[in-house]
């Protein structure tokens, strides 16, 4: 059996799609299963982006992952542990927002670096298995636009 996914994109499940149609996350398009009224995904991931939204005040976001702030981010995690699902906003003082995400099943140690480094951990964004990662930084966001 053939499954359709010509449909719509993560993005669209939630109240803000022009912020995530530009994310890795909003550019994946949804299986049946995720499109339903009450799944899994629709009450979980696409409502903590919506409240990820609000609390963070986010006003734009970049087209996939910047190289100048990979390689900025990089520099500031050197030697700390491989992240992946990188996405980055803006909120509406101009600070830059770093989001992530790793398997649950990943090492403790790593979880405690990102604590460590001043991640927080937030609501998961990307599956409900994998855990999320946000971190604030106050530099000229303008520079990676």
């Amino acid at each position: 059996m053939k499954v359709n996914l010509s449909g719509n994109l993560y993005s669209s499940l939630t109240e803000y799609p022009k912020l995530f149609k530009k994310s890795f996350w909003g550019t994946h398009k949804l299986a049946p299963c995720e499109e339903k009224a009450g799944s899994v995904f629709r009450s979980g991931v696409c409502a903590n982006r919506n409240k990820f939204v609000e609390e963070n005040m986010i006003t734009k976001s970049w087209k996939f992952s910047s190289k100048q702030l990979r390689k900025l981010l990089k520099k500031r995690l050197h030697g700390c542990c491989y992240i992946r699902h990188q996405e980055f906003y803006m909120d509406d003082h101009e600070n830059l927002i770093h989001v992530f995400s790793k398997p649950e099943k990943d090492k403790e140690s790593e979880h405690q670096e990102f604590l460590n480094r001043g991640y927080v951990l937030v609501p998961p964004l990307y599956s409900m298995r994998e855990r999320s990662y946000m971190k604030k930084y106050e530099i000229e966001t303008q520079k990676y636009m």
